[in-house]
């Protein structure tokens, strides 16, 4: 794995979206009254099980070390019950204990509750406890082995496959996740990115679109969507785009230079040439940014300042033909005729193909 799963674990920020929550809460609630069966005989434990329980599912604010107290309870007064183990180890995981949780967790599985959930909660102790990627992954594949619509672990699974450039497999892991109502922001985006590879731009937008919808601040899923938007032509649409990216990430370089081609094939070349002075700025010795404003100010025929551009551009990699053949143009459309030949040949020289 060429990232760690704990980095992917913090990168995934999931999140379910709130139908889903709403039934997996449900779920989890009716199996844990079944449950209570296996204790009745002892009502003690079983009273504040439930009373434990009850206070989970209101949602309410609550005290977690009682809560854990109460789970500690049932657990001393049934030993074998392996449910409250789950319970308290979500409990300490929720607040930070990691270690805790983590023997919960390993608690349960070892006393027969070995649910996908389980399994997936004991996986994020061993990626937030870092150094423990073989644990974490075999834990997320049991996960999906018992449950292989489990939404969280299709998109842990996902991100690790995109990570290893399996990129079938992770489009198959989001595609489950997307398709059991997952409102992770992130899980979107990297579907987005696929279908882009695939040059499936209109199912590109729409997953950019909806990681949006989960979460508008990620600039990468704006910048993304105007990349989508500028490869079919659609240039207004594009320009929008970036400009929200820009709004969330102003030293993004790769923004400024879309939003001064955008600009240029618009025919606004002093927007053009305004959005390539800043990539300039965040880049001062890429070439791209002084050739791509000496094409605007070639556009604009001030010759001057292109000519400025193209030198510098060759000052940083003299063996740049397209820079070499620009240059003429713009010694050409100043009447230097002959520096103009003679940029010309050097561009040639230099591998530049006529079109």
């Amino acid at each position: 794995m060429r990232i760690g799963l704990s980095a992917l674990y913090k990168k995934g920020g999931l999140c379910f979206n709130k139908l889903w929550q709403i039934q997996i809460a449900r779920q989890k609630h009716e199996r844990s009254i079944v449950m209570i069966d296996n204790i009745d005989h002892n009502k003690e434990a079983a009273d504040i099980y439930r009373e434990a329980m009850e206070k989970e599912r209101k949602k309410r604010k609550w005290n977690p070390d009682e809560l854990i107290a109460m789970y500690s309870r049932v657990i001393e007064l049934e030993p074998e019950f392996p449910h409250p183990y789950f319970l308290r180890g979500r409990q300490y995981l929720e607040f930070g204990d990691i270690a805790n949780a983590l023997k919960n967790f390993t608690q349960a599985i070892e006393l027969g509750f070995q649910d996908a959930e389980t399994y997936y909660e004991r996986m994020k102790c061993y990626a937030l406890i870092g150094n423990k990627d073989n644990e974490a992954l075999a834990d997320l594949r049991a996960a999906l082995k018992i449950d292989p619509f489990h939404v969280n672990a299709n998109c842990d699974m996902g991100l690790i496959c995109f990570e290893k450039g399996d990129m079938q497999r992770a489009y198959k892991h989001f595609t489950t996740a997307i398709n059991r109502n997952t409102s992770n922001a992130i899980t979107f985006l990297k579907r987005g990115v696929i279908n882009m590879q695939e040059k499936r731009y209109e199912h590109a937008i729409v997953d950019f679109l909806d990681s949006k919808a989960c979460n508008p601040t990620i600039a990468q899923t704006h910048y993304l969507l105007g990349n989508c938007y500028y490869e079919l032509g659609v240039l207004k649409r594009a320009l929008r785009a970036y400009d929200s990216a820009n709004l969330l990430d102003r030293d993004m370089p790769d923004i400024y230079y879309k939003m001064g081609c955008v600009c240029y094939d618009m025919g606004d070349f002093d927007s053009s040439a305004r959005h390539f002075s800043i990539l300039i700025e965040l880049l001062p010795d890429s070439e791209t940014g002084y050739t791509s404003r000496g094409l605007a100010w070639l556009a604009k025929e001030d010759f001057d300042k292109a000519i400025a551009d193209f030198e510098k551009a060759i000052s940083i990699n003299a063996g740049d033909a397209s820079a070499h053949y620009l240059l003429s143009q713009a010694y050409l459309g100043r009447g230097d005729e002959a520096l103009g030949i003679k940029y010309y040949e050097r561009a040639l020289a230099l591998g530049y193909v006529p079109e």
